[in-house]
C-alpha cells in the first residue's frame, strides 16, 4: 500500500520506489516486493538469507553478539548447512522476484549467518537470478558500524557505519539515485 501510495504522488518518480531495511526485514521485504508491482528495487542491509530455525541457531550461539561467546565458526555454518529447510525458508519467494535487491553484510555480524546467507543468495545467483547482489563489508557488525568483534557493546565507539559508499555505488549502477 505503501509503495502504491508514493506511485501516485506527482514528485515521486514511480520508476525509483524501493524498500530498505535491516535485519528481520530480510524476511519481509522480498514479501512486499512480490506482493506489488509498484516496489522497482530492494536493499536488505544484515537481513538472513536463511530459515528460521538457522538463524535462531546462530543467534543462540553467538548469543546475537550481546556477550562474548566461545563457538567454532565453521562447525557452526557447517551445522546450518546441514539443517533441512524448515519454515521461515526465504528462498523459494526470493526466486520468483524480477526487482534487483542488494543485500549488504557485515564480516563480524553475530545476529545473521553471513557466510550462509551469502552461499544461500549466490546459488540463487549462479541459478540465473542476476537482478541479485550483495557485498560483504569488512568489520560490519549487524548495524553495519565498524566493529572489531560485532558486540552491542561495542556500538558507541564505533568510528563509522560501513555501508554508505556500498549502497551509493549500487544504486547509481542501477540507476535508481537522486540525480538519474
Amino acid at each position: 500500500a505503501g509503495a502504491a501510495y508514493l506511485a501516485s504522488r506527482q514528485e515521486v518518480d514511480p520508476d525509483k520506489i524501493g524498500l530498505i531495511g535491516g535485519s528481520q526485514a530480510g524476511w519481509v521485504i522480498p514479501v512486499a516486493a512480490a506482493q506489488s508491482d509498484k516496489v522497482d528495487f530492494f536493499v536488505i542491509e544484515s537481513g538472513p538469507v536463511a530459515t528460521l530455525a538457522q538463524e535462531s541457531r546462530y543467534s543462540a550461539a553467538t548469543n546475537d553478539g550481546e556477550t562474548v561467546t566461545s563457538y567454532d565458526a565453521e562447525k557452526l555454518d557447517q551445522s546450518l548447512r546441514d539443517m533441512n529447510p524448515a519454515s521461515g525458508n526465504p528462498l523459494p519467494v526470493l526466486a520468483d522476484l524480477t526487482q534487483p535487491g542488494l543485500w549488504l553484510w557485515g564480516t563480524v555480524d553475530k545476529s545473521v549467518p553471513v557466510t550462509v546467507s551469502a552461499e544461500n543468495l549466490q546459488k540463487l545467483i549462479d541459478a540465473g537470478k542476476d537482478n541479485f547482489s550483495y557485498t560483504i563489508l569488512e568489520g560490519g557488525d549487524h548495524n553495519l558500524n565498524q566493529s572489531p568483534h560485532g558486540y552491542f557493546a561495542e556500538i558507541p565507539y564505533s568510528p563509522r557505519v560501513v555501508y554508505f559508499s556500498a549502497l551509493a555505488r549500487w544504486l547509481e549502477e542501477m540507476h535508481l539515485s537522486a540525480s538519474s
